[in-house]
Parts: C-alpha cells; sequence; structure tokens
C-alpha cells in the first residue's frame, strides 16, 4: 500500500478562524495503491483534516493527473487523462510509480 509523503512549508502555518490552515507540497509513492495513497491528519501537523484542496503537478513534475482527496478513507485518488480527446479520467493502475507526482496543497483541520 501506497503512502503519500507530505511536506509543510516552514511558514505554512495559519489560522481561518476555528480552523489551522497548512499549505506545502505532496507527492504520490513509488507504488500507488488501488483506491488512493494514504494520507494522515498526522503528516499535515494536523488531528482532524476538514478540507484538502490539491492542485495539479507542479514544478515540471508528471502532468496529466488529477488528484482527488478522499478525507472518508485518508486517500489521495490520483485520476488520469487517457491518450484519446474527449476520454474520461480514469483511476491510475495499482502499483504505478507516481512518486515524481509533486503538487501544492491546502489543508484545513484542527
Amino acid at each position: 500500500m501506497g503512502a503519500c509523503t507530505v511536506t509543510v512549508e516552514t511558514n505554512g502555518y495559519s489560522e481561518m478562524g476555528n480552523r489551522e490552515v497548512r499549505i506545502g507540497t505532496i507527492a504520490c509513492s513509488t507504488s500507488y495503491a488501488a483506491g488512493g495513497d494514504t494520507i494522515t491528519p498526522a503528516q499535515f501537523g494536523l488531528v482532524k483534516i476538514s478540507a484538502l484542496l490539491v492542485n495539479g503537478a507542479v514544478n515540471g513534475t508528471p502532468t496529466g493527473y488529477y488528484p482527488v482527496p478522499d478525507l472518508t478513507n485518508l486517500k489521495l485518488i490520483m485520476l488520469s487523462t487517457g491518450t484519446a480527446s474527449g476520454d474520461a479520467f480514469n483511476e491510475v493502475g495499482a502499483a504505478t510509480d507516481l512518486h515524481t507526482f509533486v503538487a501544492n496543497y491546502v489543508a484545513f483541520g484542527y
């Protein structure tokens, strides 16, 4: 089972109302797990994640992937585009090496 690597920026801690906010980068594993790579609130310096916004790839990392947080199961599901025009997004296959995929995130929680 794959696990994401989360980095919180040095100055990436803030508060918004009664929620804490974290910003940083998130990377996928070398062996993507079917159903999504695992995330934990502790990786973000939180006890519970209320919302997680993840953008597409940054810094020239592989494009064509769309990260979808599943906060119920604490997973980051990776979708990819098909090769033909009009192809739908499909989940990346199990055991795919996505460790070079790095994206920015904003996490809200407490």
